[in-house]
């Protein structure tokens, strides 16, 4: 405990009682009398001072008050390494073990161990969003913990019955298609026309056609175990660029890194048509290309020379030179 003394006014120590008994101080007439039972009362028990003089004391007031009194500093003995004390539950016992702890963390940990005093014997799952506010009244605080190293060893989202979602895509879907088929489509004009092509069959080719939005569908494409988990293989189809080209690559990767069975595949007969329909071709000659480009090993030989010398001189062909009048052809005739 610490016996440094601090000062206070009296009106202070008014308004310090107005806020603790304000059914006191705004009902009786005279809450003098009150106030000095309770200023008597804590001076017995040595907590404040009273002034001596009768100088330091008011006596306009009945009964007199002082002007001021004395409290008593109360200092805080802190606890070391309290957190070895605290009574965790058994899937927070851990955190006894744990040598060195900031108090924010420990306050989070606290409020850990009273969610599953308090809903341990619920068995619902919910997203992680919604577990962190439920935990911590802010959305955003699980999402930053999942990276701490403490708590991937010792805890988990399972633990807390909750996980990660992931961000939709934007897609169509057409009933009574001719199979489980579905493409990827990087741009948008694109993806409009190949939705109205397929809804102008008798039979939709595609069951579904997924709107890529460039490559933001690499922070979507896992949404797709949600959206259909029959799925096993998706076309993909988009610019002749060197970016565009990389996005199916790196789709696969991610699937793969999430053990996702599914595979993406470039839709070769519109790369094929979107090749032969360019503008570009009145730039084709056999000069090969100055490197390799391993990211068109899908084409013949021709058509790779030809895209890798666009590449070298910075050229690319954008997919919306295959408009809808030729998607249509290749959809017809792919039945």
């Amino acid at each position: 405990m610490n016996n440094k003394m601090l000062k206070v006014s009296k009106e202070t120590v008014i308004l310090g009682f107005e806020k603790t008994f304000p059914e006191i101080f705004y009902t009786e007439e005279n809450y003098y009398h009150k106030l000095m039972e309770i200023i008597d009362e804590l001076e017995e028990k040595g907590l404040i001072e009273l002034p001596k003089g009768e100088e330091h004391w008011d006596f306009n007031i009945r009964p007199k008050f002082p002007y001021w009194i004395k409290i008593k500093k109360m200092g805080v003995e802190k606890k070391k390494n309290s957190w070895k004390l605290f009574p965790w539950r058994p899937e927070m016992i851990w955190v006894t073990r744990v040598k060195n702890l900031k108090s924010q963390t420990y306050h989070l940990l606290k409020l850990m161990n009273d969610f599953f005093i308090n809903h341990s014997h619920e068995k619902s799952w919910m997203p992680i969003k919604e577990r962190s506010i439920q935990i911590f009244k802010d959305e955003k605080i699980l999402d930053r913990l999942v990276h701490r190293k403490w708590f991937n060893e010792n805890l988990s989202l399972e633990k807390l019955r909750c996980y990660k979602t992931n961000e939709p895509f934007a897609s169509k879907t057409f009933g009574g298609s001719v199979g489980n088929k579905s493409i990827i489509i990087e741009n948008r004009d694109t993806f409009d026309s190949f939705c109205k092509a397929n809804q102008s069959l008798d039979t939709p080719y595609y069951k579904h056609i997924i709107y890529g939005c460039g490559e933001f569908i690499k922070d979507t494409i896992l949404w797709v175990k949600e959206f259909d988990s029959s799925l096993k293989n998706i076309e993909y189809f988009g610019d002749i660029d060197i970016n565009g080209l990389a996005i199916p690559y790196q789709l696969n990767q991610l699937l793969k890194e999430n053990n996702l069975l599914i595979k993406i595949d470039l839709a070769r007969p519109f790369y094929d048509r979107l090749i032969k329909v360019s503008e570009k071709n009145k730039l084709r000659h056999s000069k090969k290309p100055k490197e390799e480009y391993p990211l068109l090993s899908f084409l013949n030989k021709a058509d790779r020379i030809f895209i890798g010398f666009l590449f070298d001189i910075g050229e690319r062909i954008a997919q919306e030179e295959l408009n809808i009048t030729f998607i249509m052809e290749i959809l017809n005739s792919s039945f």
